[in-house]
């Protein structure tokens, strides 16, 4: 008993003098910062809503290298980005970086993130062309293991904010071309069979800092109440999702909403039945 008492005094003493140590150096209870790649393409859909969601990351301890594609570039003032996003670095596309240098920002981050991702990205992903910065980034940080979240705002060709709807439809997305649109749809399905997170733009926060999503108008409770014209994806897997698991779910359109092919995958692998039916749109879980 004594033996044993005596070492544990010992113990004591050698984890406070370390505790002591730790304190001197000021590296007591410092939790290592988790580093985030955060790669932003030039789409127009959500990009406001993508700079907020990075200017809250360094608040909830992340620690960002930002990339930037040559569209991004033109488009945003990098002064600005550094003093109101904070990232502890900025790289552009068509900057001298070796392949050791890019496999460094690799090894050195934890996960990669991409809150405006352009169709035009996401074809280049979907058939694996990786010629410009963000996509090689992308490509093998996806080859490696990385987890990679995408906001599908920018390249969703149903999305209200898609400036392709502006450009051929007159932000109806049902003017689009149906071929090419069900094209852009198949990108994002391959990009999510490769292991990519795509979700809305407004979910982001939610993932990453624990911050409840600001939905701007398409919440739930909006989407029970107000007439969709268009059904996506990311509206089935929140549905199921908010439902719980072991409920039947069951989600009524209005006559003529679109719901796009994705969003039927969806809906058949989360055990949701989509029916039409008159008047307003709505849902059932659990019946």
């Amino acid at each position: 008993m004594q033996e044993k008492a005596r070492l544990e005094g010992l113990t004591r003493q050698v984890l406070n003098q370390a505790l002591r140590q730790l304190e001197a150096s000021g590296t007591a209870g410092v939790r290592p910062a988790r580093r985030l790649l955060a790669v932003l393409t030039g789409g127009e859909a959500g990009r406001v809503e993508a700079l907020a969601f990075l200017g809250r990351l360094r608040e909830s301890g992340w620690k960002v290298t930002l990339i930037l594609s040559r569209a991004a570039a033109r488009l945003l003032d990098q002064d600005r980005l550094r003093e109101e996003l904070g990232p502890s670095r900025i790289i552009v596309d068509g900057d001298d970086l070796s392949s050791s240098a890019l496999a460094t920002l690799l090894r050195e981050h934890q996960e990669i993130v991409v809150p405006v991702l352009t169709a035009n990205t996401a074809a280049k992903l979907a058939v694996g062309i990786a010629d410009t910065l963000p996509a090689t980034l992308i490509w093998h940080g996806l080859l490696a293991g990385k987890r990679v979240t995408a906001a599908r705002d920018a390249a969703d060709p149903h999305h209200p904010g898609f400036w392709g709807q502006a450009l051929h439809g007159g932000g109806d997305s049902g003017k689009l071309n149906p071929a090419l649109a069900k094209r852009m749809e198949e990108n994002l399905k391959i990009l999510a069979s490769y292991g990519v997170r795509l979700v809305d733009v407004a979910r982001l926060p939610g993932l990453f800092t624990g911050e409840p999503a600001v939905l701007a108008g398409r919440d739930a409770a909006s989407r029970d109440a107000a007439p969709r014209k268009v059904i996506t994806r990311a509206e089935i897997e929140d549905l199921a999702s908010g439902a719980g698991a072991g409920g039947e779910i069951e989600l009524v359109v209005e006559p003529g909403t679109v719901v796009t092919p994705l969003a039927r995958d969806a809906a058949r692998e989360r055990g949701v039945t989509i029916r039409t039916g008159p008047g307003k749109g709505g849902r059932d879980a659990g019946r």
